[in-house]
């Protein structure tokens, strides 16, 4: 608490940076030497994380007032924590699998032995490395990430750019993707541009007395580069990155609508979605060792209960209107939040996000299904994860400048374009290892039974 306390008693005054643009660079194709991987091979209502990036004026930090009494002594309940990650067994043959959703599976045989566990394949790993060379290719010459990718180094050579101008954003996603495969500014094939992705993120922060903003215009950008950033802490233990995360952690705090959600300006009525981006910021924010307020935990369960059913286990948009993505997202944050998988709620909502069966289109549906019934050791993940994983192997562009990448038509496709696609396509092929399990999948098999 001493941070907020603090940060209410200094006023950082805001900066204001300029950004430099230099000159567009020759692509520069990145060679990626491939990792050995231990596998043995026998409609949608919600929307979308860039609908309405950047799209009016965000409010200024005089309008943004805080919600949060900081000087609380409530006591914390334990269920007002983060779930706490689990313990490992190394003595075990499953030793490389500790539980929790922590990041340890990510790197070395870790990462190939999962894979190979939960339905990876050498296909769908050489998939992870063409997604990650071309995101690598179209890194623009600050340092970050943009969905128009047309004046970084790609020169109009890729169709579909995005349409919304939310570099924070676009830079988070990549870099999550990067990470995920396991590949930091301190170890891997792609150091350099992982850490001026990183550079990136921090020397746009926007300090102020409620804590430093990245949102660029919205919400759906703190939370993802806020995500990117602890992961980089807590997979290198960089010190250089935690007084960014600190800050970046304390705006989502401050940012929450007195009746726990978020939207996409600070203090506005929440909806599922970017509730659901910024509770799992603040889960990273937990595992990264910084104290995470048990009272927005407890404010964030109650808005999902105004979105959701905690019998049926279907979730709305912004009320309980029964939605697939809303329903994917919400689950998969009750469970980070304590939902357990015996739960009627966990089965009911399951199964319905199953019958759904993967999208043709709609990525980001995909992203969240994918994570929820994975997470939830769905009786039925094998089946998903066939059709999704290799719907995803097929549908790569595999030549020209576009090799690697992939692009969808739907509502919001314009929007993000290339960029987000590939960036969300990666992270679902990576869903083996990017979190670690959260549940001893043999132990709820036998709950269930």
């Amino acid at each position: 608490l001493a941070l907020f306390v603090y940060s209410q008693k200094q006023r950082i005054a805001p900066g204001l940076a300029a950004e430099i643009v230099s000159p567009p660079a020759e692509p520069v194709m990145v060679e990626t030497p491939q990792p050995e991987i231990s596998i043995d091979v026998d409609p949608v209502e919600a929307e979308s994380p860039l609908e309405n990036i950047a799209s009016e004026q965000a409010p200024t930090d005089d309008e943004l007032k805080p919600e949060i009494d900081f000087a609380s002594d409530e006591p914390s309940k334990p269920d007002d924590q983060i779930a706490p990650l689990a313990e490992t067994n190394p003595a075990s043959p499953d030793a490389i699998i500790p539980l929790g959703g922590g990041l340890e599976g990510r790197t070395g045989q870790e990462r190939g032995a999962l894979a190979a566990k939960f339905g990876g394949t050498p296909e769908s790993e050489l998939a992870v490395e063409n997604g990650l060379k071309w995101l690598a290719n179209h890194q623009h010459p600050d340092g970050s990430w943009r969905l128009d990718f047309r004046k970084g180094p790609c020169q109009g050579q890729c169709g579909n750019p995005g349409t919304r101008e939310v570099t924070t954003a676009a830079t988070g996603l990549t870099l999550m993707a990067f990470l995920g495969a396991g590949y930091t500014h301190r170890d891997g094939p792609y150091q350099q541009q992982v850490q001026d992705g990183l550079d990136y993120l921090k020397s746009k922060l926007d300090k102020s007395l409620f804590g430093g903003s990245l949102m660029q215009g919205s919400m759906y950008a703190q939370g993802i580069a806020v995500i990117a950033l602890s992961e980089a802490y807590i997979m290198t233990n960089d010190e250089s990155l935690r007084e960014t995360i600190e800050l970046a952690m304390q705006y989502i705090v401050t940012a929450q609508h007195e009746q726990g959600g978020w939207r996409y300006f600070p203090g506005r009525p929440g909806d599922t979605t970017v509730t659901g981006w910024q509770i799992m910021a603040l889960k990273s924010c937990s595992m990264a060792g910084l104290d995470v307020p048990p009272q927005t935990l407890r404010k964030a369960r109650k808005f999902l209960a105004t979105v959701g059913s905690d019998s049926d286990g279907f979730f709305g948009y912004q009320n309980k209107s029964k939605d697939p993505t809303s329903t994917a997202i919400g689950l998969l944050v009750q469970m980070f939040l304590g939902w357990d998988t015996a739960d009627r709620a966990m089965f009911n909502g399951t199964r319905y996000l199953y019958k759904q069966g993967p999208s043709r289109n709609n990525i980001y549906f995909n992203y969240y299904a994918t994570l929820t019934l994975f997470h939830s050791n769905h009786s039925s993940w094998d089946s998903w994860n066939e059709e999704m994983r290799d719907y995803l192997i097929q549908t790569q562009s595999n030549s020209g400048h576009e090799s690697g990448s992939w692009f969808f038509k739907e509502r919001y496709g314009s929007v993000g374009g290339r960029l987000y696609t590939t960036a969300m396509a990666v992270m679902i092929l990576e869903v083996y290892y990017r979190y670690l399990p959260l549940f001893d999948r043999e132990m709820v098999k036998a709950d269930r039974k």
